[in-house]
Order: C-alpha cells, then structure tokens, then sequence
C-alpha cells in the first residue's frame, strides 16, 4: 500500500479527461466512436505522433518547457492505448491553432512567436 505523500502525488498526476475551458473544445459523448488519439494524428499530419507527444497532450503539458496548457486533449485510456471521438479531435486542433496564432507575430513578414 503506498503511503500518503505517494498517493498525494498519484492524484496530482492522474489524467484529466476533461478540460479547463468549457465550450471551446467538445467534450467526448458516450454515443462518438472512439479512435486512438495515434491513429487520428496520423491521418491529419502523415506522421505517427511520438507516444511522449500523445502523452503531453492528453495531460495538458506543453512542448519541450514543460508547461501547463490550458486545453487539454479530451481522451480516455484504455488498455494503455489514449482514445478521443474525430470531432473532439478536430474541435482540439481548431483551439490549439487558435491559441498559437493568437501568440504570433509577423515582423517583416516572419513570423515568430511571444512568449
């Protein structure tokens, strides 16, 4: 049985399977059909995610920084594999491009980002 402290940071580390700003992206419904979050990445870029990227994602975590996003890829895991419905996933990706543009700049016609 872990003890305290160790369960304390087990919760603190647990997935979320919602996110913090509700009504930008869609939620999962018990009717969508689930793919793996791996699969619907491969289909919109070409390239097969990382499963560390996969990871990030699902937990809120942002880019090689470490830092917390705020809209976090709504998924499900199961049998180790991360799950999501299409719609959340182009829902997900609407948002996040938003938020990155939102954080460009254009400065003699390079763009470059704030941080």
């Amino acid at each position: 049985m872990p003890d305290a402290t160790t369960l304390r940071r087990m919760r603190a580390n647990r997935p979320k399977t919602s996110i913090t700003l509700p009504g930008q992206v869609r939620q999962i419904e018990p009717s969508d059909g689930l793919l793996p979050v791996h699969q619907l990445a491969t289909e919109s870029s070409g390239k097969r995610p990382s499963p560390t990227s996969i990871w990030r994602w699902c937990h809120g975590i942002g880019g090689s920084r470490g830092k917390r996003r705020d809209t976090m890829l709504p998924a499900v895991l199961l049998g180790g594999t991360w799950l999501t419905s299409r719609e959340t996933w182009l829902s997900w990706l609407q948002v996040r491009t938003a938020e990155r543009l939102a954080r460009s700049t254009v400065i003699d016609g390079d763009i470059g980002l704030v941080d």
